[in-house]
């Protein structure tokens, strides 16, 4: 990757430090104070559980009735080829609001009645799963300045608070730089829009292999939500960099763990480069690949590799 860089990844990790969090008063806090704290922000988690359990579904029947709307507005996934459809006429996107609703209606009717132990309990188990999880995510600043319980509690000191703010700042102002400088890039590329069209939706999709055949690169990716492998094919290609070997030529889809995340491609003379960052085993990967031209695989290509 030359701008959507590993680098540029984990400092987009860092951008939000401070969101989510609480500022409390700036003191030496005992053990005392924090099972004080415990107990009120599991009460203040049921008391908003609560609230949201008992809270309607939302009535878009009722709106998409008395507004204009588009028909993309409004989607369903098809049981059969887990694919994305639209309503063809209003009068169906009225009838897919409709009975949407009646059984989110029927749904919220028939639902037991709050259960407030269940919901401390979750809050624990969320406390005891996050006491490590947040406290090795955050900056080395806090964990080393911030009892771990009070982090997963989503609570710091007021004077780490805003520290954290700062940071963040300068985190965005960073990011905010690398990536303009990649849309300036990128918009001067004239990529064919067939092209650009195959690698959009790829986001969090499994790289299910990457194979060659007779000078083609051939590589399978599964979409997010979707079922069908996506075949994208470059022609008289190369692969000058792959650090996930381990997925190549993966026979069983259902082994490869390797997940699609940021792409850049380029538009040269001699045809095309495509650099991939990918996570495996929670370690960002990347994979470059040059070729004459890149295209649209069918399904008698998905027995190539």
């Amino acid at each position: 990757m030359k701008y959507y860089t590993k680098e540029w990844y984990e400092l987009m990790q860092k951008l939000d430090y401070a969101c989510g969090l609480k500022p409390i008063e700036d003191k030496e806090y005992s053990d005392a104070d924090i099972e004080q704290l415990f107990q009120q922000e599991m009460e203040r988690y049921v008391r908003e559980e609560e609230e949201a359990y008992n809270e309607p579904p939302l009535n878009f029947y009722e709106f998409f009735s008395n507004n204009e709307f588009d028909l993309k507005d409004l989607a369903r996934i098809d049981e059969e080829t887990s694919e994305v459809v639209y309503p063809k006429t209003k009068e169906e996107a009225l009838t897919w609001s409709r009975e949407d609703y009646q059984k989110q209606l029927a749904v919220f009717e028939q639902r037991k009645p709050f259960d407030a132990e269940q919901a401390r309990k979750e809050f624990r188990e969320n406390y005891e799963n996050s006491m490590e999880a947040k406290y090795q995510w955050f900056c080395r600043f806090t964990a080393d300045k911030v009892d771990k319980r009070l982090i997963a509690l989503d609570l710091v000191p007021n004077h780490i608070y805003h520290k954290l703010e700062e940071i963040d700042e300068q985190n965005e102002k960073r990011f905010n730089e690398l990536e303009k400088i990649a849309k300036e890039i990128f918009k001067n590329q004239k990529i064919p829009s067939k092209i650009e069209k195959l690698f959009r939706g790829l986001h969090d999709g499994t790289i299910v292999s990457i194979g060659e055949e007779r000078g083609n690169i051939i590589l399978k990716i599964i979409p997010e939500g979707l079922q069908n492998a996506r075949i994208i094919i470059y022609d008289d290609a190369q692969i000058i960099e792959n650090e996930v070997p381990e997925i190549t030529n993966v026979e069983n889809m259902t082994e490869s763990e390797c997940e699609f995340l940021y792409h850049e491609l380029f538009h040269n003379k001699e045809g095309y480069e495509v650099h991939i960052m990918a996570m495996m085993n929670m370690e960002l990967k990347y994979i470059t690949i040059k070729c004459e031209n890149i295209r649209e695989g069918t399904e008698e290509d998905q027995t190539i590799v």
